[in-house]
């Protein structure tokens, strides 16, 4: 609502200025999923933290494929800016620096649409060289008579001034600049009064304006930082820019805003991520545990509960409200349930037929004659040793004993890191303290849960009662398989638990409802949910304790952060192996293992796939009595619940899919609080710009932004003819004259 839109349709751009296709000015600003509002709704943070030549980079990225309503967009959604003249760099820290502009012929724009707003906020760091002429910080609009600009005179003074269809009105800084100091300017306009800030000094006047007004139809929106629109006097500004921030929404209380949160640039630096994984590296360790305490916790025990409640009234409603219904429709039920676990154990019998066919024969001669092909080639180790010592007692110097010695080194150095993070002296003390604040907290909460202990342990014993009456005496399962049990071996009677076991715990795939006996089974059902509500007060209590206990969460947090540091480095070890001259030729002389494993693999796994088509061939006329119980059993249960009570059925089943979400997956509502609870924190994924700082070094990226030979065009003269053919065409821009 905060959007304002001061134009119509699509702009209409005159040849001389910049065509601004970026966005419809009538369509408002891109979403990035709320990322701005733990922020103040800070919508563009221009931070100078790296040398550019020609890009300014908004730091308020939102990296990869994000879903923005009702598609995905595949590009990073950001407001980049970009530079003109080459600005210079002035390094503050390792991880932050300033623009240095010239005041000649250098300056900056930033995005079109970014002050496009019925509500903004400006906050920008300057340094200024001095104040010998009028000079122009800030020029935002579309032409010289709707714009808004700050300024600052000859005598150091900022002014604000903006001008909406040829009419202006200013307003003056209290207090100047000092040349050579820092200084902090902040605008706040919303429609009511403009204000200006210079180092925290005020200065408002009441007035209707608002930056939309600046931007008119027909005409290209162009944002200037550090000089004017006019090309007759341009003002361009000598001095550094340390960061602008741009804000959708003038807070209440600037000084209590958060932060901006340090996110890397697309050029990553080492320095960045260093600082990146002091900040945030216990992130993603502290969102895991607050995330899985949440969903502990008693704050979700109702959303936990609802579907258990829910399904509860569902299945007596399916059983109906008469002794005579409930019979029937428990005469349809078990029918269903015979006629599956009858197909599990005639399943079962089939599978020593399958398993002597000549299809499976084959496969397993395969499997065999493999197997003894990579006992032969695993087992070849004299090669192996012959290689190993050629390389061992080659001469000092030799190209093979420096690959035998890179190869030690390699592995020393790998073997010392893992110690060095395994026996890292501060782990050892996170881990002990968190060990010993969760055993503290464990003992205070232990005489809360005692004292319900004794009606889960009565609870418990009901439901293991009621399990075992329907396994093994009670029910149409329990008839079935019990007449096949009574007479086979012990490897026989294990896999006839199994598939007694799938019949009565069925459980569909993606999260849908148990469809086993065991949960349609009205007195089971019941049990359960009775033990299951006392076992979740009794965790809530601990629960709670632990979330109360900071140090707590802060010790599991960092623990959590150096296991993640130790996971990084296993990655980065197993996908970028160390490899020389001595490992390759070990690897030759042993041969190639792979092709073999995994045609093993892959007979195994046809052997084991083949079994339900052999088994569906047999067995094809029950599968179909079992689809016509099902149906008979689902028809009926649908029609005791409309007759008992149709409104109430029918809402039932409509929440299928909320009870799902919130019941049986309330993950995503206690990320959700983990979320709120951190407050604002980077949305830059620290594996991934580890990642990056490994591999944009390479050559493939170049440092320079205007060299773009990469390392195969740098050698075009080496290369044979048909590659410099190749060159040519793809680039005849580049060598249509070699």
């Amino acid at each position: 609502a905060r959007l304002f839109d001061a134009g119509e349709a699509s702009r209409l751009f005159p040849d001389a200025e910049v065509a601004d296709i970026k966005t419809k000015h009538m369509s408002g600003i891109s979403s990035r999923r709320g990322i701005e509002a733990p922020l103040g709704n800070l919508l563009a943070n221009y931070d100078i933290l790296r040398d550019e030549s020609v890009l300014l980079e908004d730091m308020m990225i939102l990296r990869g494929k994000q879903f923005t309503g009702y598609h995905f967009a595949a590009d990073p959604i950001s407001y980049n800016g970009h530079l003109v003249g080459r600005p210079g760099f002035e390094p503050l820290s390792p991880i932050n620096g300033a623009l240095v502009f010239n005041g000649k012929d250098q300056h900056a724009e930033i995005a079109p649409e970014i002050i496009d707003l019925g509500e903004l906020m400006l906050v920008m760091r300057v340094k200024l060289d001095g104040f010998r002429k009028a000079q122009t910080l800030l020029d935002f609009g579309s032409t010289l008579d709707n714009r808004m600009m700050l300024t600052v005179d000859t005598g150091g003074s900022p002014v604000l001034q903006w001008t909406v269809k040829g009419k202006r009105e200013t307003l003056p800084a209290r207090e100047p600049l000092q040349a050579g100091h820092w200084a902090t300017l902040r605008v706040e306009i919303d429609g009511e009064r403009v204000e200006l800030y210079v180092n925290g000094l005020m200065t408002e006047k009441r007035s209707d304006f608002r930056s939309a007004d600046v931007f008119a139809p027909p005409f290209a929106r162009r944002n200037f930082v550090f000089r004017s629109r006019d090309t007759n006097t341009p003002d361009y500004t000598a001095g550094q820019l340390d960061y602008l921030r741009v804000y959708s929404e003038v807070p209440e209380d600037f000084a209590a805003l958060p932060e901006a949160p340090l996110t890397t640039p697309t050029r990553a630096t080492a320095e960045i991520a260093k600082e990146m994984d002091v900040r945030y590296g216990d992130l993603a360790g502290r969102q895991s545990l607050l995330s899985n305490l949440y969903g502990k916790s008693d704050l979700l025990d109702t959303a936990k509960t609802w579907n258990s409640r829910v399904l509860l009234r569902l299945y007596t409603m399916q059983l109906g409200d008469t002794p005579e219904t409930i019979k029937a429709s428990l005469a349809i039920r078990d029918h269903y349930y015979r006629l599956m676990a009858t197909y599990q154990v005639k399943e079962h019998q089939l599978h020593k037929e399958y398993m002597a066919s000549d299809a499976v024969k084959q496969k397993q001669a395969q499997v065999a004659e493999l197997q003894a092909e990579l006992k032969t080639v695993t087992g070849d180790f004299q090669k192996k040793q012959a290689v190993e010592e050629a390389y061992k007692e080659a001469p000092q110097g030799s190209p093979k004993a420096l690959a035998y010695k890179a190869w030690k080194d390699a592995a020393l150095e790998k073997s010392e890191r893992e110690q060095l993070l395994n026996n890292t002296t501060q782990r050892k003390e996170m881990e002990a303290a968190k060990q010993a604040i969760h055993k503290e907290i464990v003992a205070s909460v232990k005489p809360q849960q005692d004292a319900l202990q004794d009606e889960y342990d009565s609870r418990k014993k009901q439901f293991d009662a009621r399990i075992k009456e329907l396994t093994e005496s009670e029910g149409p399962v329990a008839d079935v398989f019990n007449a096949a049990l009574a007479d086979v071996d012990e490897a026989a009677k294990n896999d006839l638990f199994k598939r007694r076991n799938q019949v009565l715990n069925y459980k569909p795939f993606h999260g849908n409802p148990p469809t086993g006996l065991l949960y349609r089974d009205l007195k089971a059902v019941e049990c359960r949910e009775r033990m299951d509500r006392v076992k979740r007060q009794q965790q809530s209590m601990l629960t709670a304790a632990l979330l109360n206990s900071k140090a707590y969460v802060d010790a599991s947090a960092q623990v959590s952060k150096y296991q993640t540091l130790m996971e990084h480095q296993r990655i980065r070890d197993r996908h970028a192996p160390f490899s020389n001259a001595y490992t390759k030729a070990i690897a030759a002389a042993t041969g190639n293992t792979r092709p073999r494993v995994m045609a093993i693999r892959e007979a195994g796994r046809q052997i084991q796939g083949g079994f339900k088509p052999y088994a569906l061939a047999k067995l094809g006329d029950l599968e179909g009595e079992i689809d016509k119980a099902k149906i008979a059993w689902e028809k009926r249960g649908r029609e005791n619940g409309l007759k008992i009570n149709p409104d109430e059925w029918r809402m039932t089943m409509s929440t299928y899919y909320f009870r799902r979400y919130y019941s049986l997956a309330p993950q995503s509502i206690s990320r959700a609080i983990a979320s709120t609870v951190i407050g604002v924190s980077t949305h830059d994924k620290l594996d991934q710009i580890r990642a990056v700082v490994e591999l944009q070094p390479q050559w493939l990226l170049t440092t320079d932004d205007w060299d773009t030979f990469n390392r195969e065009e740098k050698q075009y003269e080496k290369k044979n003819p048909n590659v410099q053919r190749w060159l040519k065409r793809v680039k005849p821009y580049r060598y249509d004259k070699k």
